[in-house]
C-alpha cells in the first residue's frame, strides 16, 4: 500500500512509492518527498532464537529534502489474521519492553519469553506527512 495510516481524519502518511508515482504521472517530484528505507539489519532476522537473547538492529534511511527523521520502534507478535488482496487485518499486539536501547536508526532489543513468531518494526517519519516503513520476521524458540 502507498499510504500509511491516517488517523481521525488526518490524510494518511505518503512513502517513497507515492511520490515515484507522483513523478511518473506529473513529470515534477512533490514539494517534499518521503524518506528512502533500507532493509532492517540484524542477526535475528528470518532466524530462530532464544527466549530473552540480545540482538542489535539498525536500518539506513535517507531523507530526499534532509528533513529531521523520527524512528519509532517496536517488536510485534505476528499476525494471526492473516488476509489477502489487502484486506485489513487485525494488528498484532506489541511486545512491551522489547527495545532496550535506541539512538535513531540503531536499537538493541530482547527477544520476547513466549516462544513463536514475531516481527521487528521500524516507521521512520520527516515530520511533514511523509513515512518510511520497514520489518523483519524472526521466530522464538526454547
Amino acid at each position: 500500500m502507498l499510504l500509511i495510516g491516517g488517523v481521525d481524519n488526518a490524510p494518511p502518511d505518503k512513502t517513497a512509492m507515492a511520490d515515484v508515482i507522483s513523478y511518473e504521472w506529473t513529470g515534477h517530484w512533490p514539494a517534499n518527498r518521503a524518506p528512502e528505507i533500507s532493509p532492517i539489519s540484524t542477526a535475528a532476522a528470518e532466524k530462530e532464537a532464544a527466549p530473552g537473547r540480545e540482538f542489535e538492529a539498525e536500518v539506513n534511511v535517507t531523507d530526499p529534502d534532509h528533513d529531521k527523521l523520527t524512528y519509532a520502534w517496536q517488536v510485534r507478535e505476528e499476525t494471526s489474521d492473516p488476509r489477502e488482496g489487502g484486506d485489513r487485518e487485525a494488528v498484532p499486539p506489541v511486545v512491551p519492553n522489547a527495545i532496550v536501547k535506541q539512538a535513531g536508526s540503531k536499537i538493541t532489543f530482547h527477544t520476547p519469553k513466549k516462544p513463536g513468531a514475531y516481527r521487528l518494526f521500524v516507521e521512520v517519519r520527516d515530520g511533514k506527512g511523509n513515512v518510511a516503513t520497514a520489518n523483519v520476521p524472526f521466530y522464538v524458540k526454547d
